[in-house]
């Protein structure tokens, strides 16, 4: 089912017109025949989230199996992207610990500011 069938499907379960959801969400007509006839898509996750509330349905569920994939490809980026920065600081810890040049006192002082960040922000 596209995103324009599964708006429509919605809008008439929820017994809203195209006019009376476009002005519920803040969008034109046009905007809303665009989704539904056009095989258009909303611009921003703002739009799809008043659209889950004004329908009464799952964001999940107006989404396609594409934008979902994607959502889920960025958002596994972001992580790799993340477990990338940790590994590199997780490096420069190594580094710093094997160093000669940091003190054993300044080495243990670092750990702890470490430990307090994990311990505040878990």
């Amino acid at each position: 089912m596209t995103f324009g069938e599964k708006v429509r499907e919605a809008r008439k379960k929820a017994g809203l017109s195209q006019a009376a959801l476009a002005n519920e969400i803040g969008v034109t007509l046009r905007t809303v025949r665009g989704w539904e006839v056009d095989g258009r898509y909303p611009f921003g996750a703002d739009t799809y989230e008043k659209l889950s509330r004004v329908l009464d349905c799952e964001l999940d569920y107006l989404m396609s199996n594409d934008e979902i994939r994607a959502t889920e490809a960025i958002k596994s980026k972001s992580h790799t992207s993340e477990a990338r920065r940790a590994k590199a600081v997780l490096n420069e810890a190594r580094r710093l610990f094997a160093s000669d040049i940091v003190t054993k006192k300044e080495k243990l002082s670092f750990l702890q500011d470490i430990q307090n960040i994990f311990l505040n922000l878990k």
